[in-house]
C-alpha cells in the first residue's frame, strides 16, 4: 500500500533546509527511531515512516551527496511517496523534492515536468 505525506519545506536565506510532515507537528519523539533515509549528517529521523524530518545545513553544498544517499536507499517502487503543494508536486518521492528545491532556489532553475504514473 502507497502512502502519501503532505511536506512542508523552507529553505531560508543562511542556506538552512527544513522538510517536514506537517500531520506530525504536535507529536513529540522522545527517542531517535532511525527511518530509511538515517544518515547521521542530515539529521533525518523517522518513526515507523520514511523520514519524518529533515534538518540540513548548508543545503546547497550538500546536496550531491544527501541525493545520491536518498536516491540509493529509495525502493525501485516508493512505498511512502510526498505531497509539497507550494511546490505544485504531488505524488512524489523525496528525492525528486529534492532535486526540485535544489533547481528552483538553489540553480535558479526550472526542472522538466514530473509525471506520476499510478500503479493500481
Amino acid at each position: 500500500m502507497t502512502m502519501t505525506y503532505q511536506l512542508r519545506v523552507d529553505l531560508d536565506e543562511r542556506d538552512f533546509l527544513e522538510i517536514w510532515i506537517s500531520a506530525f507537528d504536535s507529536e513529540s519523539f522522545a527517542e531517535f527511531e532511525p527511518g530509511r533515509y538515517d544518515f547521521g549528517s542530515a539529521r533525518l529521523r523517522g518513526a515507523n515512516r520514511a523520514f519524518d524530518s529533515i534538518m540540513l545545513d548548508a543545503f546547497s553544498a550538500a546536496y550531491p551527496r544527501i541525493l545520491a544517499e536518498v536516491k540509493r536507499k529509495e525502493p525501485p517502487v516508493e512505498q511512502e511517496n510526498y505531497d509539497v503543494p507550494e511546490l505544485g508536486l504531488y505524488q512524489t518521492p523525496l528525492s525528486r523534492i529534492l532535486e526540485e528545491i535544489y533547481c528552483r532556489f538553489v540553480a535558479k532553475q526550472e526542472l522538466p515536468e514530473h509525471r506520476t504514473e499510478v500503479l493500481v
